[in-house]
């Protein structure tokens, strides 16, 4: 299983509001746009290594039950971007 975590290198500078984010990459010198859901997932990563079963728990517990179709799929998706970035990358453990 795949953890998923921001390694120590990339600091993640954050401005936040009304749960968005915009979050500054120091090691990549990029600025990126994060809506309530990723800005979630990333604070949640940063915390510690964490599996997309991890993810989707969490954040289905804050949703009470309301979450989309296919929202497994879509916390890979995201994930996948995540690293495409270099925000995250998967974890030696």
């Amino acid at each position: 299983m795949i953890r998923w975590c921001v390694p120590q290198d990339r600091e993640l500078l954050w401005y936040e509001r009304e749960g968005e984010a915009v979050v500054f990459n120091s090691a990549s010198g990029r600025s990126h746009y994060l809506n309530a859901l990723i800005n979630e997932m990333l604070r949640y990563i940063e915390e510690a290594p964490r599996s997309a079963a991890d993810i989707h728990g969490h954040l289905a517990g804050l949703m009470d039950g309301a979450e989309p179709d296919n929202f497994a799929d879509r916390i890979g998706d995201i994930l996948g971007s995540l690293a495409l970035q270099g925000l995250i990358d998967p974890c030696r453990e």
